[in-house]
C-alpha cells in the first residue's frame, strides 16, 4: 500500500507545530468520507481550513493512502 504525506502549509522553524490530518478514503462506516461534500466543500477541505486558522500550527499535513484524496488536496 503506498502512502502519501505532503505538508499543505510547510514550516521552517525548527521548533514547528506539526497537525497530521489523517484522511482515510476506505473508511469503515461511511466509505469515502473525506471527499463528501459538506456545504458545497469535500469534507477534508472544512477539516484543512479550520486546521490552517489556528495560530500554533505551523505546518499543516495530509497523511493518505488514496492517490484519489492526494489530487483533491493539492487541487486547493
Amino acid at each position: 500500500m503506498t502512502r502519501f504525506l505532503w505538508s499543505l502549509r510547510p514550516a521552517h522553524n525548527p521548533m514547528s507545530v506539526s497537525v497530521v490530518i489523517p484522511a482515510r478514503l476506505d473508511s469503515t462506516r461511511l466509505p469515502g468520507k473525506v471527499l463528501l461534500a459538506i456545504g458545497g466543500k469535500p469534507m477534508l477541505k472544512h477539516v484543512w481550513e479550520r486546521v490552517c486558522t489556528m495560530t500554533l500550527a505551523d505546518e499543516v499535513w495530509v497523511a493518505t493512502d488514496s492517490s484519489q484524496v492526494q489530487e483533491e488536496a493539492l487541487s486547493w
